[in-house]
């Protein structure tokens, strides 16, 4: 018997696959601490630019006025505001907290028919998969 996932199906499968990506995330040590660190240093993002110069002196060293002549070349760098790494780290920043109207976003299937999330569960830990539905609306199987 085929039957479409309702809405409420839809968005709790969704939901199950982001709960999953956070967990797997979680247990790398990705959480929201390790997160808000690397955002804090974005926040305060520098770069290092290397800038090339000419050195001149006076042709004649009594006359200040006098034509310049090249003597050789220097190159040194220097920490500069990465402005590019910021304006996105606050971006996120506003995101997460919520600052932001919340987008919308409408997932359709193939030809506008209904999105189909399939499951997919390892029961025996040697790399064979087991099904789920496609409405993601059933436990895992048990393992044998």
């Amino acid at each position: 018997m085929d039957h479409e996932p309702t809405p409420k199906q839809c968005e709790e499968a969704a939901d199950r696959a982001l709960e999953a990506i956070r967990d797997v995330l979680d247990a790398e040590g990705i959480d929201g601490r390790y997160l808000s660190k690397k955002l804090k240093r974005e926040l305060n993002a520098k770069k290092t630019e290397t800038f090339k110069g000419e050195v001149l002196i006076p042709k004649d060293p009594k006359d200040p006025n006098s034509e310049l002549i090249k003597v050789g070349s220097v190159i040194y760098s220097a920490p500069m505001i990465n402005w590019e790494v910021r304006q996105k780290a606050r971006q996120d920043a506003h995101k997460l907290r919520g600052d932001y109207p919340p987008d919308k976003h409408e997932l359709t299937g193939a030809e506008g028919g209904p999105v189909i999330i399939e499951v997919v569960y390892d029961t025996n830990g040697n790399g064979k998969k087991d099904q789920g539905s496609s409405t993601g609306s059933e436990d895992p199987p048990e393992a044998t």
